[in-house]
């Protein structure tokens, strides 16, 4: 079974990411607002009671905080009662420096003494307003806010009025309340714009890697065609040299034996390096370009390939320990040969191994292609030099691995040497 369209994956997770952004963004949307609304019911309640006590000092005379006397006070009294008692003001009271009541919506309370508290006494000395979260009968709370109020002679005064916690509370809610549906819109907007722009830039990766990897493809092919044309050029021309000077040589040796027995010897000498020279032309020309692959198969190639190996004096083991039946697409087939022939080339160029092993299996739905050496192990300072240098056979296997939905692994092996790990699925992906 294909994996999903890629373009879907991508706008599936970026929807589940916005969605979840969203409700981070919406909750806490939510609580700014709310305190923001809490906040703004607070300083609507300070600014009432500050009112409150404008109206109260207004009707204040000198006569009524010294006199003690409720008829005296019956003017400032019909005052709050009839104009200050009303939501959210439930209480109001006028106290002296020493904390003495000389004024108090609930008459028995005129003419108690509590000694005022820290921020009651600077309230008084003029440090401003000050709000102060207390507990009622019932444990109903309640806010008490205190400000200083003068009479006509000077006399400083602490004006306390309480407010029903629930009312101011009531009002915050209905300020952050209103701004929900405008905070739920904008995000729902924002998303609305959003999935689409996520949509194109998907499948604008996706074409891309498309591209990417269709240049990928035509460029090995070019290497291929390049590779057979070096091949065939080498095979009908050097090849063909050399079997004619290796025969040339024997019949002149052949020729001069009687005369000069020496001369003919060193000529069969250099007519067997030559025919030396031809049998590593011939592993040379099946790394570059193996005509076993398509003719007779994987595991041929892959015999060809050691046999290059094996005549640098190192002793390889080829094994394909696959089910019964199992039989790759001739494009999985092509890429393990490339990632083997790319092996092969390492230990061939940098590994200086004694043994090598190369093992074609199956896991987990995929292609597996394990070339394991004894050489000299991975050196990530020459793997960059060479690179830089313009050699990507590794790179470029590894784009065209990912782009087949595979991965290519290099690294250290578990006693010494270097591992080459390539894992193919055995289904093309859908694109």
């Amino acid at each position: 079974m294909g994996e999903r369209d890629p373009v879907a994956r991508a706008v599936t997770w970026f929807v589940v990411a916005s969605l979840l952004v969203l409700v981070v963004v919406g909750v806490g949307g939510v609580l700014v607002l709310r305190r923001v609304g809490t906040d703004e019911a607070m300083r609507q309640a300070e600014d009432t009671a500050v009112v409150a006590a404008r109206a109260v000092q207004e009707r204040l005379t000198d006569r009524m905080v010294t006199s003690g006397s409720f008829v005296d006070l019956q003017p400032l009294d019909a005052l709050v009662t009839a104009g200050v008692l009303q939501d959210p003001i439930d209480a109001v009271s006028l106290r002296t420096r020493s904390g003495r009541v000389v004024y108090s919506n609930e008459p028995d309370e005129i003419g108690t003494e509590e000694s005022l508290s820290g921020p009651e006494t600077s309230t008084l000395a003029g440090a401003g307003t000050t709000v102060t979260e207390i507990s009622t009968a019932g444990n109903q709370p309640s806010l008490e806010v205190s400000l200083p109020v003068f009479t006509p002679d000077g006399m400083a005064l602490l004006f306390q009025a309480q407010l029903r916690f629930d009312s101011v509370a009531a009002s915050g809610r209905e300020l952050w309340t209103a701004f929900i549906p405008v905070l739920a819109v904008t995000l729902v907007a924002l998303a609305a714009l959003e999935i689409p722009l996520a949509v194109r830039l998907a499948r604008r990766v996706r074409d891309s890697q498309r591209e990417r990897a269709q240049l990928l493809q035509h460029a090995i092919e070019a290497s291929d065609v390049e590779r057979r044309r070096i091949a065939s050029e080498l095979h009908d021309g050097l090849g063909q040299q050399l079997v004619g000077l290796s025969m040339t040589l024997s019949a002149e040796a052949d020729a001069i034996e009687p005369e000069d027995a020496a001369a003919a010897g060193r000529l069969r000498e250099a007519a067997d390096r030559t025919r030396q020279q031809m049998r590593s032309l011939r592993s040379a020309l099946m790394g570059i370009y193996p005509p076993t692959l398509e003719r007779t198969g994987l595991a041929a190639a892959l015999d060809d390939l050691a046999a290059v190996l094996r005549t640098q004096g190192v002793e390889v083991e080829v094994e394909m320990a696959l089910p019964n039946g199992t039989d790759f697409s001739p494009s999985v087939d092509e890429l393990l040969f490339r990632g083997a022939r790319e092996a092969v080339q390492n230990i061939t160029t940098h590994a200086g191994a004694h043994h090598a092993s190369i093992e074609v299996s199956t896991s987990e739905r995929k292609a597996v292609l394990r070339v394991v050496d004894d050489g000299v192990g991975l050196n990530p300072d020459r793997s960059a030099q060479a690179s830089a240098d313009g050699h990507l056979g590794l790179l470029m296997l590894d784009d065209l691995a990912r782009s087949a939905g595979g991965s290519l692994t290099v690294g250290p092996a578990k006693e010494a040497g270097t591992s080459f790990v390539l894992e193919i699925p055995m289904s093309e992906p859908d694109r």
